[in-house]
Formats: C-alpha cells, sequence, structure tokens
C-alpha cells in the first residue's frame, strides 16, 4: 500500500499541472491540422488547405535581421460555400497587437481553370472598417451581399501553377504589365506587384512597388519574405481574444 500511494503522487502531481484542453480557434474551423495537410493527396484539396490558415515572419525576422523586415502576420479563413473547383477565403494582414488595425483587407476567390491552373480573384470590401476581425465571428459575413458590399478588382488577379520540380509546390506566374493599384495612402507608390511560392510549409512573398509611372520604387529581398504556417496548439501560439 506504501508503494501505491508513492506511485500515485507523482502521478496526480501530473495531472494537476495538466494544461486545460486546447480549443481550436473558429477562424481554424475549417483548416486541417499540420499533420494532417502532408497526407492530402488531391491537388486541388491539397492547394485549397495550403492557403489558408494563419501565418508569420516572426522567424525570419528574428533569423535574418539583416533584411529589416517588421514582423508581421495574416489570418486566411473560409467563408461562403465551396463550389466544384473553386472556393473563396477572407484575408486579413496586420502587425502583431494591432489586430484591430488591419494593413489589408480582402476577399478572394480561388477558381481553378485548368486542371493544375489557378486563377485567384481578387474583392475589395466597400465598407472594410465594417469588416474589421471579421475571422473571429461564428459564421463570417452572414449579411454581407456580393453585389452590394464587394468590389471586384481585376487588376489584382494572379495565376497559379504548379512548381514542376517540386510535388504540391504552387507559384505564381508574374502579369504581363503591372496593374494592381495600391490601395489608400501609400505615398508616391501607386501600383504594387505580389509573387509567392506556396507549399505546405507556407508562403513565400515578394513585392515591387511602382510609382504612377510605373517605375519601380523599391522591392523586397530576392530571397523572399517567409511567412510560415502557425500551429495553433503550439505553447507559444499567439491567444488573441475570440470575445
Amino acid at each position: 500500500m506504501k508503494h501505491l500511494i508513492l506511485v500515485l503522487i507523482p502521478f496526480c502531481l501530473f495531472l494537476v499541472a495538466c494544461p486545460k484542453g486546447i480549443v481550436k480557434p473558429k477562424y481554424m474551423e475549417g483548416v486541417v491540422e499540420n499533420e494532417e495537410l502532408e497526407k492530402i493527396e488531391n491537388k486541388f484539396e491539397r492547394f485549397r488547405q495550403q492557403i489558408m490558415g494563419h501565418f508569420s515572419n516572426k522567424k525570419q525576422v528574428e533569423n535574418e535581421p539583416a533584411m529589416r523586415e517588421p514582423e508581421q502576420e495574416f489570418i486566411i479563413t473560409p467563408i461562403f460555400k465551396n463550389r466544384p473547383d473553386e472556393f473563396w477565403v477572407y484575408m486579413e494582414y496586420f502587425s502583431p497587437g494591432l489586430i484591430d488595425r488591419p494593413l489589408d483587407q480582402r476577399i478572394e476567390q480561388y477558381v481553378r481553370i485548368q486542371r493544375d491552373t489557378f486563377r485567384m480573384e481578387v474583392y475589395y470590401l466597400a465598407e472594410p472598417e465594417k469588416y474589421i476581425n471579421e475571422w473571429k465571428k461564428e459564421v463570417p459575413f452572414e449579411k454581407l451581399s456580393r453585389k452590394r458590399d464587394l468590389i471586384r478588382d481585376k487588376n489584382c488577379d494572379l495565376y497559379i501553377v504548379p512548381d514542376e520540380d517540386k510535388r504540391y509546390h504552387f507559384n505564381t506566374v508574374p502579369p504581363p504589365e503591372i496593374t494592381c493599384d495600391m490601395r489608400g495612402n501609400s505615398g508616391s507608390t501607386k501600383f504594387v506587384d505580389l509573387f509567392f511560392k506556396l507549399s505546405d510549409a507556407g508562403y513565400n512573398m515578394r513585392f515591387k512597388f511602382y510609382n504612377q509611372d510605373k517605375k519601380l520604387l523599391r522591392e523586397t529581398n530576392r530571397k523572399g519574405i517567409s511567412f510560415d504556417r502557425l500551429d495553433y496548439r503550439d505553447k507559444d501560439y499567439p491567444k488573441y481574444d475570440m470575445d
């Protein structure tokens, strides 16, 4: 009996020290766990799941200070109902600690136009301030009217194709001309060109910024900004207020 008590004491202490169950955030409910992502063999579904999630460049900022990139995050959550060969998402881009002041908000529709080629169609919100942190809600954009509340911007569409050298990796195709208008107060910057690589690990992004004459003003490092896919179960995962 004495030996049994000695065994039970550390076991009880272990139970007390155990953290409570981790609850999956609402905005991640339509996103598979990281370990499940690599098991998806259907290319369209793999691509859809790679697009969505919570991403951060924190690791690169800490490990490569010479790049002088600010720490930033973005959340991409599924919205609306899926249809064959297409799906909708909401993206919010922000600085850590300033989630109520997003740097960018937009809705994207991804459409399969060929077997392995996709088009990202861009929509901006007519009143973006009404939808800040919409990803926190149980049903995002429940009352939104696509005709009344969304502004289609074909000039910012991107085509995405598979990387022939790496399975389940995708790259955007450079546009034939620079047409994507920077919205908001951007100083002398008028147009922006975005290129990204997509994989299970996350996004690698490069930006080029142009003035109204489409003269290149600045661009990100050619290595690209690495936005890693975050796991909400990690102990250092940012716990944003979900109220």
